[in-house]
């Protein structure tokens, strides 16, 4: 697995991290599922698997890209995963990350599927986990920090660093912001959320982020390479966010040239010529290079009409 592995997971390897399994199934049609063996701490469970044909090339359509971690009361989900084919092409190892299962977890299932066709060969390995190869957290603490943009406050609510991940986790709405813009039809959907984690000066790694809506609120958070364990100074940099809100405004426009600037949200919208030509309407609008408009309509003698196009013909960088 060294051409799959980060450098953190490489020397946790080399350092005799991680606990082996070693167990193998052979599908109908001669396919080999062997769980080689996993890591475990508090942030994550990677499980290293390899998927062989003895017989000749792989047919990946028949290969689950989404296997799953099954323990007693719950089903873990795969966060992410990365594989590598040999040359061959007749095997693939890979290494999933799923949640660190519940500690009183004793006894887990890798699942994974074979088949095309709606004709799924469901097979598992099951193992026992030796919580003493865990390697549990080097850091965790809460962070109470909060960053506003616009009308959005974001907010960096935890840390976890454990020795193959380092996580952050905010809140973008608390439950009761989330009911109320329901109610008010003034939601908001995040588009992208990107942060930066510094450590003793050098940016970390990002390793993928996460956004979930349930009875907790808008929930984010964001994955990082491991801390040094040298670590003299962490720094977290909000580059940018983006989000799509709910507007419901209605601007009166005449044909022609116009100067008419509007805020929107806090940002400066300027509809400067509305014209016709060969049978369509054209509208020029101006704004900020971080503002879309998505959802446009023009109310001509009453009727609704839909946005069909928009052609972006200037770019001006102004101070």
């Amino acid at each position: 697995y060294d051409s799959i592995m980060n450098g953190t997971l490489q020397e946790l390897n080399e350092s005799g991290k991680g606990q082996s399994i070693n167990k193998t199934y052979t599908y109908k049609d001669g396919t080999i599922l062997t769980l080689d063996g996993i890591m475990l701490d508090d942030n994550q469970l990677l499980a290293y698997y390899t998927i062989k044909n003895p017989h000749g090339k792989l047919d990946f359509d028949k290969i689950s890209l989404a296997p799953v971690m099954k323990g007693i009361v719950k089903e873990y989900m795969m966060n992410s995963s990365q594989g590598i084919i040999n040359e061959k092409e007749t095997e693939v190892k890979y290494i999933a990350s799923f949640d660190s299962p519940y500690f009183f977890e004793k006894h887990l299932q890798l699942v994974c599927s074979l088949g095309k066709n709606g004709a799924d060969e469901t097979r598992s390995i099951s193992f026992k986990l030796d919580r003493n190869q865990a390697m549990g957290h080097t850091l965790k603490q809460k962070l109470h920090k909060s960053a506003q943009i616009d009308e959005t406050e974001i907010y960096f609510d935890t840390i976890m660093a454990t020795p193959t991940t380092t996580i952050i986790k905010g809140t973008l709405q608390s439950p009761l912001e989330l009911a109320r813009d329901q109610i008010l039809d003034k939601r908001f959907r995040p588009n992208e959320l990107t942060v930066e984690l510094i450590a003793n000066g050098k940016k970390l790694d990002w390793q993928g982020a996460g956004l979930s809506t349930n009875v907790d609120g808008m929930t984010f958070e964001q994955r990082f390479d491991a801390l040094p364990s040298n670590l003299n100074d962490l720094k977290l940099n909000l580059v940018s966010f983006s989000s799509e809100h709910d507007v419901h405004q209605v601007f009166a426009l005449a044909k022609g040239d116009m100067k008419q600037s509007n805020q929107i949200k806090g940002q400066q919208i300027d509809f400067k010529k509305l014209y016709t030509s060969e049978g369509n309407t054209y509208l020029t609008i101006s704004s900020e290079e971080s503002v879309i408009l998505t959802k446009v309509y023009l109310i001509i003698d009453g009727e609704k009409v839909s946005l069909e196009e928009t052609i972006q013909n200037e770019y001006d960088k102004q101070p």
